[in-house]
């Protein structure tokens, strides 16, 4: 077998193994989308690709984090929720049979504060995004400068 041919195969191979891979992802990190947004037709996010099972699709991670970062931020200064509590309950709520409770908990432990302290910042989202992205898929694979990015592509001053 020629050379040529030799890395076509292997390419392939390592092709078909990729996409194998990408399926057994959470639906979060396939679509790009770790805090799992739902897709609106109003919302027009940089980056958004269209949607996949009622959550949106981005072009890259960066432009799913720098969403959530903006929602975060917006939750933080245009609806006052400075408490994990607060704010988790507004992301994921109850009424819509999501496990809150546990959801909050999960992330006070994680970012280390208590979930009813009111003093949550821009500082914080960071911390948040790598929290939440683990609770919605079981995983969270993105390093801190990679989320930190994301959240700076939002025009977030960390």
């Amino acid at each position: 077998m020629s050379m040529i041919k030799k890395v076509l195969v292997i390419g392939a191979v390592c092709g078909l193994l990729y996409v194998g891979v990408r399926q057994t992802m959470p639906l979060g990190i396939r679509n790009n989308n770790p805090l799992n947004i739902k897709f609106s037709e109003g919302n027009k996010w940089e980056g958004q690709t269209g949607q996949n099972r009622g959550f949106c699709t981005f072009s890259s991670s960066k432009y799913g984090i720098r969403a959530a970062a903006r929602l975060l931020n917006n939750y933080m200064t245009k609806n006052s929720l400075t408490s994990v509590t607060t704010i988790i309950t507004k992301w994921a709520p109850g009424s819509d049979n999501n496990p809150t409770k546990a959801y909050v908990d999960f992330v006070a432990k994680y970012i280390g504060v208590n979930a009813a302290d009111n003093n949550l910042t821009s500082a914080h989202i960071p911390a948040l995004i790598a929290a939440m992205t683990r609770f919605e898929n079981g995983i969270q694979p993105y390093s801190m400068s990679a989320i930190k990015a994301g959240v700076e592509l939002a025009g977030i001053k960390l």
